[in-house]
């Protein structure tokens, strides 16, 4: 149970990470500026709940584009497949930029997260 416990607690803390540094890593790279923070967002789609922990709305080149993103503390294939699920789900919602936040990132990650447009972060990145 306690290690349940510790768990949630650096989950939730990758999460702040994500969304303190996210707005600066995606205007220095990608040119988009986010409207407001990076917060948690849920959607209902054919009843089920679902969630994104990275979530906001920015613009880049004038148009309005839709952060959806995922905090994980290890980020392999794994994580990356259930992601992109997750936003499959959704249908279209507008322009999707889709971006997965954690600690480590590990080459299966990277190469799934590639061939499926998600862009991954490290914490340690600039």
């Amino acid at each position: 149970m306690e290690v349940g416990k510790l768990s949630d607690t650096i989950g939730f803390g990758i999460e702040d990470i994500g969304r303190v540094v996210l707005p600066g890593y995606l205007k220095r790279h990608f040119d988009i500026d986010i409207e407001g923070e990076l917060g948690r967002r849920f959607f209902t789609v054919d009843d089920e709940e679902i969630e994104f922990n990275l979530y906001g709305v920015g613009k880049r080149n004038g148009r309005r584009i839709i952060i959806l993103g995922e905090a994980k503390t290890r980020i392999y294939r794994r994580e990356v497949e259930n992601f992109v699920n997750t936003v499959k789900k959704l249908g279209t919602i507008g322009e999707v930029f889709k971006v997965m936040f954690g600690f480590l990132v590990h080459p299966s990650g990277s190469e799934l997260a590639e061939e499926e447009g998600v862009l991954l972060v490290a914490s340690y990145q600039r």
